[in-house]
């Protein structure tokens, strides 16, 4: 059987894409911590300290994220993490509405697993269980999924 020869763009390209693995494929080194970022994490965080201290200070830093204001991290049952704007500590008072929503859907399906709470009657509001009181007919699904008619006026 005749040898074939290979094409000549493949033998000049030959040593290029042999040598194109031998090199080191590993990323590039992580741009050093800003100053400060490393001190929002505790000495032994439970994960490792520097991307803790990466992923908070992402919060605050990137772009196309809003405004963070707080940022704190729970492990284990204590705080490894916890950061503030400027202007903002740990003693301010945030509005949370979202955040309070998803805390507070969280806690109800807790006492729906333990049996307390039911998803399809009446939450347990002694002033809405007056006679004819049409919250009375509110389920507690249609609160959780903000569809129970009820007249809100958010403010700040």
């Amino acid at each position: 059987m005749p040898r074939r020869t290979l094409p000549s763009f493949v033998t000049a390209l030959l040593p290029a894409l042999l040598l194109a693995g031998c090199g080191d494929a590993s990323p590039p080194p992580e741009p050093p911590l800003p100053p400060g970022a490393l001190q929002a994490v505790v000495e032994n965080p439970g994960a490792d300290r520097e991307k803790l201290a990466r992923a908070v200070d992402a919060a605050f830093t990137a772009e196309g994220i809003g405004e963070t204001r707080a940022v704190v991290v729970m492990h284990g049952g204590r705080i490894v993490a916890e950061r503030y704007a400027e202007g903002y500590g740990r003693d301010t008072r945030f509005v949370g509405w979202s955040m309070s929503k998803t805390l507070t859907a969280v806690m109800i399906g807790m006492l729906v697993a333990d049996g307390r709470l039911h998803l399809d009657r009446s939450p347990p509001i002694p002033r809405w269980q007056r006679a004819g009181d049409p919250r009375g007919e509110i389920t507690l699904r249609q609160l959780l999924q903000m569809r129970s008619g009820l007249q809100h006026e958010e403010k700040a």
